[in-house]
């Protein structure tokens, strides 16, 4: 797997951003990616382009959430219910997540989540590292954001790709952003897209064509995702 670093700079080592695309910089690629932390210890991931309105905050504190920014909910007030709050899904972080490795959250994107080509891309900073996909379209590039004690790892030695990114975080800890290839997760998908398309039956059919739905869940170790998922999928079954 190879990652494309801005040009004369070396991938992050240190500081509180890392940006990241899922591929190269000349072809498509999928829409943009930040993970952010401060000096109290907080982690955001936030999406770009399509995704500007969602916002994951992994904080010190051990409470997790993903939620719709308050951007987001000014603009379209019907996205949550009256008297409820900004969140879409709480819960607690791992009891050991500062003294031993975690992965805390993940990005997954699937080939046709590489939606946006480089003239899409011409208001996008510069700091944006591109993560090579696999060619396969039955593999998927999962993007994973790890606490990681100083002096502790995890070993990629048998998965393909590894660390793109350490971010500071706190005293003795750090937040390491790390890209693999999996296989892809074929069950749930094929029900997941028809259950979409039935719930919308009025959509036009540039929506059907162009849209994207947002999908958050959790794996089988339990570890929260978002998976961009292009309508189009489906569109044709």
């Amino acid at each position: 797997m190879q990652v494309w670093a801005p040009r004369g700079k070396e991938l992050p080592h240190g500081g509180r951003v890392a940006r990241f695309a899922v591929g190269t910089p000349l072809g498509p690629s999928s829409n943009s990616w930040t993970v952010a932390t401060n000096k109290a210890g907080d982690i955001y991931i936030s999406g770009r382009d399509n995704f500007q309105g969602s916002k994951v905050s992994l904080h010190k504190s051990g409470r997790w959430r993903l939620a719709q920014t308050q951007e987001a909910v000014e603009a379209r007030p019907h996205l949550i219910a009256e008297g409820a709050d900004r969140a879409v899904a709480k819960w607690e972080a791992p009891s050991d997540w500062r003294s031993a490795p975690i992965v805390a959250f993940r990005v997954i994107t699937l080939s046709p989540a590489l939606y946006l080509a480089a003239t899409d891309r011409i208001d996008w900073k510069p700091s944006v590292l591109f993560v090579e996909p696999c060619p396969d379209p039955r593999v998927m590039t999962v993007v994973s954001v790890c606490v990681v004690p100083d002096g502790q790892d995890f070993d990629y030695r048998n998965a393909e790709g590894g660390q793109i990114a350490v971010l500071d975080l706190i005293d003795g800890v750090s937040a390491h952003v790390v890209a693999t290839h999996a296989p892809i997760w074929k069950t749930g998908l094929s029900d997941l897209g028809r259950a979409v398309l039935g719930q919308t039956p009025g959509l036009s059919e540039d929506t059907r064509r162009d849209g994207v739905v947002l999908l958050h869940g959790f794996d089988d170790e339990g570890i929260h995702f978002l998976m961009p998922l292009p309508l189009s999928m489906w569109a044709e079954d």
